[in-house]
């Protein structure tokens, strides 16, 4: 399994997982839609469903079910969706930048165990990253730093990116 630690520039390490995502992060069907909009159905979040390319019969028929469970509650315009019928997940998002960039690749930088507090593996230059996309895409700092942020929490919802360390109550400096 290969696996490449980042440094978001706030001294986190992360590492690129070499298999496959759970199938629930792979799952694009409406529960999994609503479940990234906190388990709330309404307007805006119909709106934004409709602007992802579900269609309003499918939703329609989603809420229905929906509105059948006993715990389903109705506060508003809104439809507070029942634990059964969905179940909070974080958000989809979307990033210019992706892990297979020449960029993102270019930024990667070996370290050792002395100069990684004990652990091995390639380390994400945060900053050299911004330096090459505002170089090689004309972006911003403000444009550059936001897409950076989008790609790691991309990667850490859909499991191609996990936080790593030996130790579970401690995350490695970078």
């Amino acid at each position: 399994m290969k696996r490449w630690a980042l440094n978001t520039g706030a001294a986190t390490v992360v590492t690129i997982l070499g298999f496959a995502a759970p199938a629930a992060a792979a799952d694009n069907g409406i529960e999994t839609f609503f479940a990234s909009q906190g388990c709330a159905v309404g307007p805006s979040t119909i709106a934004a469903a409709i602007s992802h390319g579900f269609d309003r019969s499918a939703i329609e028929d989603y809420v229905a079910g929906a509105r059948a469970a006993a715990k389903t509650q109705k506060v508003g315009d809104w439809l507070v969706l029942a634990r059964d019928v969905c179940e909070i997940r974080p958000p989809m998002v979307d990033s210019e930048l992706k892990l297979s960039d020449p960029e993102v690749r270019q930024s990667l930088v070996a370290e050792d165990n002395e100069t990684n507090d004990g652990y091995a593996g390639c380390v994400l230059d945060g900053s050299k990253l911004f330096e090459i996309v505002q170089s090689s895409r004309g972006w911003t700092a403000d444009k550059a730093n936001a897409e950076y942020l989008r790609m790691l929490s991309a990667g850490l919802v859909s499991g191609d990116l996990a936080f790593y360390s030996p130790d579970w109550l401690r995350t490695p400096r970078a």
